[in-house]
């Protein structure tokens, strides 16, 4: 969590692409490829 006013623009988008680029390290998530695979 991050806590921040509406004066940090700048310090919002760096946290935004932070996050972004934990999530595409992460990848998909498991528990829906795998229900996906299960209906095809």
């Amino acid at each position: 969590m991050n806590n921040m006013s509406s004066a940090e623009g700048a310090k919002f988008a760096d946290f935004a692409s932070e996050v972004t680029e934990n999530i595409q390290k992460i990848g998909p998530n498991p528990l829906k490829t795998a229900k996906a695979k299960k209906i095809a």
